[in-house]
């Protein structure tokens, strides 16, 4: 059974975040990626002022054999890129592990994306490769795309559930963050570095569910 996840990853571990960081005021919407050979073309909007100097740094890539503004409206410009995807070792692990990109969106500092993977084993390999090639990828959301909410969080702590249930509400899991750890941590009367092991634990616990539900969860 396919299941989704959402990884937020820094803008400077790909090619188009990269570029994001040279530019000041831009933010990129991915529509598609479609993996042709050794190629990989995404079609992207890129929302901000700013479009001539972003172009200036595409042309600087060596990655990129070609790109094109295909459509525009009125502050977002919708453009066709190819490059060489060996490149870009992060879409280069998401296309060697079959994955399909269902979202994503990001600025200068970081990148949320969402991925379809065929099972759990994939997805699994694909997190595992990312750790081994040195991407720093964080896991924010796992779920079973036919039934999203069927994840067991029994497991969870009364304290982890509730932590992540409000870090999730005051948006410590989106891209940028609206809220900080620290931020967490004072409005719970706790201190960073225990409201971190117990957001982990929590995290870890969703994740054995929702990946490896018949194993036994760590404590």
């Amino acid at each position: 059974m396919s299941v989704i996840a959402e990884f937020s990853v820094a803008a400077e571990e790909f090619i188009l975040g990269k570029a994001l960081t040279q530019t000041a005021g831009l933010s990129i919407e991915l529509e598609k990626m479609i993996p042709t050979g050794d190629t990989t073309i995404p079609y992207f909007w890129v929302v901000g002022e700013g479009r001539s100097e972003f172009e200036a740094v595409l042309t600087s890539e060596p990655a990129l054999s070609t790109f094109e503004a295909v459509d525009e409206l009125d502050d977002r410009t919708l453009y066709r890129v190819e490059w060489d995807r060996s490149v870009d070792t992060f879409v280069q692990t998401i296309v060697e592990h079959d994955a399909v990109l269902q979202d994503a969106n990001g600025d200068a500092d970081s990148w949320l994306f969402q991925l379809r993977f065929p099972d759990a084993h994939a997805l699994s390999s694909f997190h595992t490769a990312c750790r081994e090639r040195g991407i720093d990828v964080t896991v924010e959301g796992l779920f079973n795309p036919i039934e999203p909410h069927s994840v067991d969080t029994s497991d969870l702590t009364e304290a982890q559930h509730s932590l992540l249930v409000r870090a999730y509400d005051e948006g410590y899991f989106e891209v940028p963050r609206k809220i900080t750890l620290a931020e967490l941590a004072e409005e719970l009367g706790v201190s960073d570095q225990a409201l971190n092991e117990r957001l982990r634990r929590g995290l870890s616990t969703v994740i054995g569910a929702t990946l490896q539900p018949d194993s036994p969860q760590k404590p």
